[in-house]
Protein backbone atom coordinates (compact mmCIF):
# COMPACT_ATOMS: atom_id res chain seq x y z
CA UNK A 1 0.00 0.00 0.00
CA UNK A 2 1.11 3.62 -0.92
CA UNK A 3 2.02 5.24 2.39
CA UNK A 4 -0.06 8.41 1.24
CA UNK A 5 -3.07 6.56 0.15
CA UNK A 6 -6.25 7.56 0.41
CA UNK A 7 -8.59 4.76 1.88
CA UNK A 8 -12.96 4.98 1.93
CA UNK A 9 -14.51 2.74 4.26
CA UNK A 10 -18.43 3.26 3.90
CA UNK A 11 -21.42 1.18 6.01
CA UNK A 12 -24.97 1.52 4.62
CA UNK A 13 -27.78 -0.06 6.53
CA UNK A 14 -31.51 0.60 6.68
CA UNK A 15 -31.08 3.93 8.69
CA UNK A 16 -27.83 5.81 7.05
CA UNK A 17 -25.01 5.25 5.32
CA UNK A 18 -21.90 6.35 7.34
CA UNK A 19 -18.70 6.58 5.95
CA UNK A 20 -14.88 8.06 6.38
CA UNK A 21 -12.00 8.64 4.22
CA UNK A 22 -8.27 7.90 6.08
CA UNK A 23 -4.86 8.34 4.65
CA UNK A 24 -1.98 6.14 5.96
CA UNK A 25 0.76 8.36 7.75
CA UNK A 26 3.39 5.07 8.48
CA UNK A 27 2.05 3.16 10.80
CA UNK A 28 -1.00 5.17 11.36
CA UNK A 29 -4.61 6.38 9.77
CA UNK A 30 -5.50 9.69 9.82
CA UNK A 31 -8.90 10.49 9.27
CA UNK A 32 -9.79 12.93 6.74
CA UNK A 33 -12.91 13.06 6.39
CA UNK A 34 -16.33 11.53 7.62
CA UNK A 35 -19.96 11.59 7.28
CA UNK A 36 -23.19 9.89 6.96
CA UNK A 37 -25.80 9.96 4.48
CA UNK A 38 -29.55 8.81 3.18
CA UNK A 39 -29.93 4.43 4.07
CA UNK A 40 -28.41 2.52 1.44
CA UNK A 41 -29.61 -1.03 2.28
CA UNK A 42 -29.39 -2.58 -1.20
CA UNK A 43 -32.32 -4.61 -1.21
CA UNK A 44 -34.28 -1.40 -0.06
CA UNK A 45 -32.79 1.16 -2.21
CA UNK A 46 -33.00 1.34 -6.00
CA UNK A 47 -29.65 0.95 -8.42
CA UNK A 48 -30.47 4.48 -9.49
CA UNK A 49 -30.92 6.10 -5.43
CA UNK A 50 -27.83 4.00 -4.98
CA UNK A 51 -25.52 5.34 -7.54
CA UNK A 52 -26.59 8.80 -6.17
CA UNK A 53 -25.68 8.27 -2.64
CA UNK A 54 -22.45 6.77 -3.27
CA UNK A 55 -21.83 9.63 -6.04
CA UNK A 56 -21.51 12.10 -3.04
CA UNK A 57 -18.91 10.09 -1.56
CA UNK A 58 -15.35 11.44 -2.02
CA UNK A 59 -13.76 10.54 -5.78
CA UNK A 60 -10.08 10.39 -5.11
CA UNK A 61 -9.33 7.11 -3.67
CA UNK A 62 -6.84 3.91 -4.14
CA UNK A 63 -9.19 1.92 -2.18
CA UNK A 64 -12.69 1.60 -0.52
CA UNK A 65 -14.40 -0.97 1.13
CA UNK A 66 -18.52 -0.73 0.29
CA UNK A 67 -20.48 -2.90 2.55
CA UNK A 68 -24.44 -2.70 2.60
CA UNK A 69 -26.95 -4.33 4.68
CA UNK A 70 -28.51 -7.14 2.16
CA UNK A 71 -25.95 -7.04 -0.06
CA UNK A 72 -25.92 -10.91 -0.60
CA UNK A 73 -22.82 -13.28 -2.52
CA UNK A 74 -25.57 -12.62 -5.78
CA UNK A 75 -25.75 -9.00 -5.70
CA UNK A 76 -22.03 -8.50 -5.08
CA UNK A 77 -21.28 -8.35 -8.98
CA UNK A 78 -23.46 -5.70 -10.04
CA UNK A 79 -22.55 -3.38 -6.40
CA UNK A 80 -18.30 -4.31 -8.04
CA UNK A 81 -19.49 -2.97 -11.28
CA UNK A 82 -21.43 -0.04 -9.94
CA UNK A 83 -18.72 1.02 -7.53
CA UNK A 84 -15.90 0.68 -10.61
CA UNK A 85 -18.24 3.38 -12.24
CA UNK A 86 -17.65 5.67 -9.32
CA UNK A 87 -13.62 4.89 -8.47
CA UNK A 88 -12.44 3.48 -12.20
CA UNK A 89 -8.74 3.60 -10.58
CA UNK A 90 -9.74 2.39 -7.12
CA UNK A 91 -8.96 -1.21 -5.59
CA UNK A 92 -12.70 -2.05 -4.20
CA UNK A 93 -13.99 -4.19 -2.09
CA UNK A 94 -17.68 -5.28 -1.50
CA UNK A 95 -19.88 -7.09 0.62
CA UNK A 96 -22.47 -7.10 3.28
CA UNK A 97 -22.37 -4.71 6.52
CA UNK A 98 -21.81 -8.20 8.35
CA UNK A 99 -19.00 -8.25 6.66
CA UNK A 100 -17.63 -5.11 7.31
Amino acid sequence: MNSQEKILGVEGGGTKTAWVLVEREGNDFKILEQGKLPPSNIRLTTPERLRAILGELPKEVGRAGIFLAGCGPEDRGALAQLCAEIWPQAKVVVGSDRDS
